[in-house]
């Protein structure tokens, strides 16, 4: 990362909170006793090679949101909402604008980003990238730089946790809850907001992914790698801003923030959710906001109610591929 931008961005959208020398430290390790400690991963066995096993089902998640779910307020809050302070504040000194009209609610710990509808010809790995990045696997391109949402979310408060070790890893990644919406202006020039998951469709349902929210995995940091001799150049390198990578829906290493289900380590199953989608090209707004105690109760129980569905489908395919294989073999003995 361009340091004299690093420097520039902070310094200006964030002013007398961090100065540019803080965030250097901060941001590549120095002063780590600043940042909030990571999360501790849970301590599950890794449930790699059964991921890809769980199969194409019928049956539905407990407490899926409708097919067609009625859209949110302003900021991803209830429409109707009649609480003026609460749908969005006014510019004030609580409200941070950062070098790419990025929105940043101190109060409300809420992050709006421009951005556009994108047109991927590939099953959803992403939810969102940003502009160089893997747009044709993404429903929307983000216009920022992702280090960016990294600090905002870091400095919101919320602790990092374990992401997956590579793309498709089964096991779930930890960190604390985020919620993603999206929102954009229809034909009437009527703002609509949609939670994230709605806008997706889970092809083994032929439904809404359940609104579990997010994870703030947090990306990571490896080794840069020189081109031409192969060798490390000392330096490190901000994975999230190397791929473009933000809001994942297939578990990957490199984003800011990842699927929290099992379901994120199963490929091809996640497709956009077209009957809402605005077409592609439509600027939009992405907005990513803590969640408070009521909504970190219900992530907590449709997690649960999702794990439970996913361990269930998992036991089913297990014993029917028992089955085949008993089949397969019988042919054999006579």
């Amino acid at each position: 990362m361009n340091s004299h931008n690093t420097h520039k961005t902070i310094v200006g959208a964030l002013g007398v909170i961090i100065t540019g020398l803080i965030f250097a430290l901060i941001f590549y390790g120095g002063l780590n006793w600043l940042r909030p400690s990571a999360a501790q991963p849970d301590k599950e066995e890794p449930t790699e090679g059964k991921s890809e096993s769980i199969p194409s089902g019928k049956e539905s998640v407990p407490d899926k949101p409708s097919a067609k779910p009625e859209p949110d307020g302003p900021l991803g809050h209830p429409a109707g909402d009649k609480n003026p302070a609460k749908a969005g504040p006014k510019e004030s000194k609580d409200v941070l604008t950062l070098d790419q009209k990025e929105k940043v609610y101190l109060k409300e710990k809420k992050m709006e980003i421009e951005a556009i509808i994108a047109n991927p010809n590939m099953p959803l790995e992403l939810f969102g990238c940003t502009e160089g990045g893997k747009d044709y696997e993404s429903l929307v391109v983000l216009k920022c730089q992702p280090h960016n949402i990294q600090m905002v979310l870091i400095l919101f408060g919320l602790k990092e946790g374990k992401g997956p070790e590579k793309f498709g890893d089964a096991t779930k990644p930890t960190g604390d809850p985020v919620l993603v919406f999206l929102e954009w202006k229809d034909d009437k020039d009527k703002t609509l907001s949609y939670r994230g998951e709605d806008l997706i469709i889970d092809m083994r349902t032929k439904k809404p992914w359940p609104r579990v929210g997010w994870s703030f995995t947090g990306s990571r940091f490896e080794a840069d790698i020189d081109f031409d001799t192969g060798k490390p150049t000392g330096r490190q390198i901000f994975l999230a801003d190397a791929t473009k990578t933000v809001i994942a829906t297939y578990h990957d290493p490199a984003a800011i923030l990842d699927n929290p289900t099992a379901s994120g380590g199963v490929g091809n199953i996640y497709f956009p959710n077209k009957e809402l989608l605005p077409k592609a090209g439509t600027p939009c707004k992405v907005i990513i906001r803590v969640p408070d105690d009521k909504e970190k109760e219900e992530l907590k129980k449709v997690n649960e109610e999702v794990a439970k569905w996913e361990k269930e489908e998992q036991e089913k395919w297990e014993k029917e591929q028992k089955e085949r294989e008993k089949q397969e073999k019988e042919p054999e003995k006579k």
